[in-house]
């Protein structure tokens, strides 16, 4: 029913009909992008020309992909660029299919493609930046993961991603600092948080590293990798340090009651949940 009633906006080709269209269709994009392709020379010029278009294009596209057909996913793309659209999360998303197809030297044209038509997408920038570290092209991968923070220096992701080059360079300390920021930006990036701990961790630093488990335990993320981590690291603390992390412990549980009922502190160990 929902479908019908898109087809029928689509036929209409008015100005907003598309918009109009897809929310009917319950934002089901694979039905659009069936539909899309079963009628792709009948719709209306304007949507070929609307920006919009473009990432809708994209949306159905990776739809069609997930449910594995890649040819269809292709010919929405291949008309699109025929019709003159081209968006940096086309090239994105056309970069991402070459990689699955293990064609790495289009794969880095297409991102870098993507990268020049938006630099506010990091995403390109992101794939680049794997690509070029596997190949062992270091500074090609420290540089367009700078220029990506160049455009985009409130993106968690990139200084992390920083973090982790100079992690694998051997430069813990600037390492340290890129994960900082990343977590400054936002508090809640378990992976930022994660490799603080382990920083901490290897310098021995282990209250810091007990401080990180613990944020990452409040986040409700408990592992048995991350309990692990924690016995371990408790029973390597002096008595001064088990002190310190119990009241601040306590302070942080009293403000999450959830937590507060998983978790109990003793005088004399961390007592760990059961479930």
């Amino acid at each position: 029913g929902n479908l019908i009633l898109a087809e029928k906006m689509l036929r209409k080709a008015q100005e907003n009909s598309f918009v109009i269209a897809e929310r009917h269709a319950d934002l089901d994009f694979y039905d659009c992008g069936r539909f899309y392709l079963k009628n792709i020379e009948k719709i209306h010029p304007f949507y070929i020309a609307n920006p919009f278009t473009g990432d809708l294009i994209v949306r159905i596209a990776e739809e069609l992909a997930k449910a594995e057909e890649m040819k269809e996913s292709k010919n929405l793309i291949e008309f699109a660029l025929s019709r003159g659209v081209a968006t940096s999360r086309m090239f994105n998303f056309m970069g991402l299919l070459a990689l699955k197809e293990k064609r790495e030297i289009d794969a880095i044209r297409l991102f870098h493609s993507a990268f020049k038509r938006d630099r506010k997408n990091a995403y390109p920038a992101i794939h680049l930046f794997f690509i070029y570290g596997g190949k062992g092209e270091y500074k090609k991968a420290r540089m367009i993961l700078d220029e990506a923070l160049k455009f985009n220096p409130e993106y968690a992701d990139l200084h992390n991603y920083k973090g982790i080059f100079y992690l694998d360079t051997g430069k813990k300390e600037m390492a340290l600092r890129e994960f900082k920021k990343a977590l400054q930006i936002n508090p809640f990036y378990l992976d930022a948080l994660y490799n603080i701990a382990a920083i901490y961790e290897s310098k021995r630093q282990l209250s810091k590293a007990m401080d990180m488990y613990l944020k990452i335990v409040q986040l409700r993320k408990i592992t048995p990798h991350i309990l692990g981590k924690i016995k371990q690291i408790w029973l390597g603390l002096k008595p001064s340090s088990r002190r310190s992390i119990k009241k601040k412990f306590r302070r942080e549980a009293r403000k999450n009651k959830e937590l507060l009922t998983k978790w109990t502190v003793s005088y004399t160990h961390l007592t760990l949940p059961t479930n």
